[in-house]
């Protein structure tokens, strides 16, 4: 019998070759002025999705402001500092253009702005502490943010998760506010000119989130039947991820690949490797995609293999060895850190006091089981 679930996915999404100049009237039916959040580019590298959002501003009589002041795991502060910029500019809606970092601070720059100016931002975004992955908190009545991802693994652009940089408790959050995309605008040749690491890791952590969505406890139905086409997906290109030999109907599928994960995992959120990932990416600088899908492989060796199976024949592995010997060369080829054993030690102390998180786990885990995942996911970097 399927039991009772709800299913909320409400941010519209344009997928497509030229989406953002196709759908201009759209963009234009949201405002005169859009401030704009992006990361800034190297000397000679061009942000294509920035230029065409900007084309279709000036062909639309859209005035609009760039911060490109964005960086990856955005605090709070940097958030309130451009909500300033945004509400001094007279912002009407909001772009986030580039990964997930450029889209999280759009939704937190356009959430501030309906508080007045001088709200305490961590009480506004963090009253309320407990699980944030729930999807049906009420998405705040906010300006309009359009999102157009440049690579593809976070999902924001499909779901009301954003997080944040704490500096009072020196670690990321999710804040309980959600912000949905008024438009998820996708084209997938904005793929075409990332590095591979970014390629690499955004896949990986789009993976992830389809893994943990399915394992996860408040999981149902049709976000697992969600999941399981994302996982089709990514078995159509994992060789060619592997490889670094990607094709241009790879990029196609690389990037709905991580809509389609941001869409399920949204309905039940994430779980054990995405918590271990944070003290990764805030105390050891890892990209968020390489944290968070570091551990996957040998997280799935602490879950009922039953559970396991289907996901990993979905995926295209025959057994969570191989799925974790794949995983360890994915990420391997990208981490550049040293870690100690008591560095993963104190983490996983820390972490097993996140009860919300243990919550979502299928089954037990124990401080013992945390400390085991990092060491044998980090062996490689451990130097003592």
């Amino acid at each position: 019998m399927i039991k009772d679930f709800k299913f909320h996915s409400p941010a519209p999404v344009y997928f497509g070759h030229e989406t953002v100049k196709n759908n201009a009237e759209l963009i234009a039916s949201y405002g005169k002025r859009c401030y704009i959040t992006t990361t800034r580019f190297p000397a000679g590298c061009e942000n294509a999705a920035l230029n065409d959002f900007i084309s279709v501003c000036k062909d639309k009589g859209i005035e609009y402001m760039v911060n490109e002041d964005v960086v990856e795991n955005p605090m709070v502060e940097s958030c309130v500092e451009m909500a300033r910029g945004a509400r001094e500019f007279g912002a009407e809606f909001f772009a986030g253009i580039g990964g997930g970092s450029s889209m999280d601070t759009a939704k937190a720059v356009s959430v501030l702005l309906t508080q007045p100016e001088d709200i305490d931002a961590y009480d506004f975004f963090f009253k309320n502490p407990g699980d944030a992955a729930d999807p049906w908190r009420r998405p705040y009545d906010c300006k309009p943010v359009i999102c157009v991802p440049t690579t593809a693994g976070s999902g924001s652009e499909v779901t009301g998760f954003y997080v944040l940089t704490r500096q009072d408790t020196d670690t990321k959050d999710t804040p309980q506010i959600m912000v949905f995309a008024a438009a998820a605008l996708l084209d997938p040749k904005y793929l075409k000119t990332a590095p591979q690491f970014v390629i690499d890791t955004g896949a990986m952590d789009a993976l992830s989130h389809g893994i943990e969505t399915s394992l996860n406890v408040k999981s149902n139905y049709l976000n697992r039947a969600v999941a399981q086409i994302g996982f089709g997906l990514f078995r159509q290109v994992k060789d060619h991820l592997l490889s670094g030999e990607l094709t241009d109907d790879d990029y196609d599928v690389i990037m709905l690949h991580s809509c389609i994960m941001g869409i399920a995992f949204y309905q039940a959120g994430t779980l054990i490797p995405h918590g271990m990932g944070y003290y990764l990416s805030h105390h050891k600088g890892l990209n968020h995609g390489l944290a968070c899908s570091i551990t996957e492989g040998e997280y799935l060796r602490c879950v009922d293999p039953e559970l396991v199976k289907p996901i990993l024949e979905a995926c295209g592995f025959d057994s969570v060895d191989a799925f974790a010997d794949y995983v360890r060369v994915m990420t391997n080829r990208d981490v550049h850190m040293t870690v100690t054993n008591a560095e993963c030690e104190a983490w996983a102390a820390d972490f097993v006091k996140l009860k919300h998180r243990l919550a979502r786990h299928p089954g037990t885990l124990t401080y013992e089981d945390v400390v085991g995942i990092y060491k044998r996911a980090l062996a490689a970097y451990i130097v003592d």
